[in-house]
């Protein structure tokens, strides 16, 4: 979900919150408050961070697109003020149970709709619907298929993103870099990691590598899944950065085009059209053309003892190598001009491919 900071002009009446209850006053007339512990089940085009309910009202209400809102308590007693492009039609009915919650919606929901042909927050400025950061469309009807659309549409900066690839039935939350073409991140790692970070254990189980794990933080992986259905849908280059020796920049990367990945019931296997570098990042063929597709591989649905041997899940070639980047610290090398080189940083990014 895309998550954005709304600073509010002027003030509002603050409501009182108390070990994760909502306290609501009836401060704020201009909407309809319905039953605690109950929120509308429509996806919310925006979420923020709130002082109080009485300040969700408020985004909620100078927010174009807003007809009404779930207020939920935290336990650090702010408020997670979830806006929606909908309403309850026949006034507080259809709604579900959700403790420390509150459905609210705007008493003029209806006939400012009504002037808005727009989804999904969407503003109607010049016959047009300008959409809000992740939407798209003619209406704003749909999620972004790709963090490069979401890029292309004019978002900037890093963070978690519902994607929608065409032909999807589902959405899948990605971390996105809007700062750099819209690329995705799959796997992060930094050794050692940050003092405020748990070291990762990378000898994981099969069931572990599927579903991801980590902090985007500190060391994350996306997980085998949900990059085996993003592929489905999409082409994407995957490019390895390895940054080495304590440099700055990216020492030894390597870029895999027009990848394929099988899914589960085949391994997980990757294929891809070719495998290159660029002459001054130093990529060596740790993960070469031969020798493909490949299946991945983990310590309890092993291919030659090389998950257990290496302490990590990969694709792995036949002699165990492969630039396995999930490896045991002190097996963190890669190889640059023929001569083994620690990594100290390493990343696997998902570039949409526009071309193919």
């Amino acid at each position: 979900m895309m998550v954005l900071l709304v600073f509010l002009l002027g003030t509002v009446t603050v409501s009182t919150t108390v070990s994760g209850q909502i306290e609501l006053s009836d401060s704020y007339k201009g909407f309809t408050d319905c039953k605690r512990g109950w929120i509308l089940p429509k996806r919310p085009f925006l979420v923020v961070t709130t002082l109080s309910v009485l300040d969700c009202a408020a985004t909620c209400s100078r927010t174009s697109g807003c007809y009404s809102f779930n207020a939920c308590a935290e336990p650090d007693s702010s408020i997670q003020c979830r806006l929606i492009a909908d309403f309850s039609t026949s006034g507080c009915t259809g709604l579900v149970a959700q403790s420390n919650c509150r459905y609210m919606q705007n008493r003029q929901a209806a006939s400012l709709m009504a002037a808005n042909p727009c989804f999904n927050g969407g503003t109607y400025v010049n016959s047009m619907c300008s959409c809000v950061w992740g939407f798209a469309g003619t209406t704003c009807e749909r999620i972004v298929r790709s963090c490069r659309e979401a890029y292309l549409l004019g978002v900037r900066g890093k963070g978690f993103y519902e994607i929608q690839p065409f032909g999807s039935p589902i959405t899948y939350t990605v971390y996105c870099n809007c700062e750099w073409v819209g690329t995705i991140y799959a796997f992060k790692r930094i050794i050692p990691p940050p003092s405020s970070c748990q070291p990762i254990n990378y000898n994981k189980t099969w069931e572990e590598y599927k579903t991801g794990f980590g902090d985007i933080n500190c060391e994350y992986f996306l997980g085998l899944e949900t990059i085996y259905q993003l592929n489905t849908y999409e082409r994407y280059q995957w490019n390895i950065y390895n940054m080495v020796d304590g440099k700055p920049s990216p020492a030894a990367s390597i870029y895999l085009e027009s990848t394929d990945l099988q899914n589960e019931a085949n391994g997980y296997s990757i294929n891809f059209i070719r495998v290159f570098t660029k002459t001054w990042e130093h990529g060596d063929d740790a993960f070469d053309n031969s020798q493909k597709p490949r299946s991945f591989c983990t310590f309890d649905r092993d291919c030659g003892g090389c998950a257990g041997q290496v302490g990590g899940g990969w694709w792995f070639n036949s002699s165990c190598g492969g630039g396995a980047i999930t490896a045991t610290p002190d097996k963190m090398y890669w190889p640059v001009n023929g001569v083994d080189k620690v990594i100290n940083e390493t990343y696997i990014q998902l570039d949409h491919m526009l071309y193919y």
